[in-house]
């Protein structure tokens, strides 16, 4: 399976080149892609997967340094990364369903007020989040 927000060019040529028989549904076919967009994908492959943390910090410290959400597949992963990104000195927060409403509002003003960087959110937490200058979303578990 493959999952994307955005159906590009190269999305289509991934899809020719892996998938067999596919199938497309789109929650809305009519809305255009931003012109500014753009994805990347890093694969790791599966021997190097205790390598995927690394990696994230790796790419957070470097490249992706603000204004970024960062998808959990779970709420342990999300706190395990919060963690990890507090000892590697950069500035997250999470959001999960273990949190209390105050919590996770207090976690969407932080990252809203720039107070921190990171928001590491699970999926289902994070449904119908809209946070005006996200520069980047990781899929840190894609399906």
């Amino acid at each position: 399976m493959l999952f994307s927000a955005t159906m590009t060019e190269q999305v289509d040529e991934l899809i020719t080149l892996s998938l067999t028989r596919p199938l497309r549904l789109s929650a809305d076919p009519s809305a255009k892609r931003p012109s500014t967009l753009t994805d990347e994908v890093v694969r790791i492959r599966r021997i190097r997967e205790v390598n995927q943390e690394a990696v994230l910090l790796s790419l957070c410290t470097k490249t992706f340094t603000s204004k970024v959400i960062i998808f959990s597949g779970t709420k342990q992963a999300a706190l395990r990364l919060k963690i990890l990104f507090g000892l590697a000195g950069l500035k997250a927060t999470e959001l999960h369903g273990n949190l209390t409403q105050a919590q996770r509002l207090d976690s969407l003003e932080l990252f809203r007020k720039q107070q921190v960087e990171f928001l590491i959110a699970t999926d289902v937490a994070a449904g119908g989040l809209d946070i005006i200058d996200v520069k980047t979303v990781i899929n840190y578990s894609c399906p």
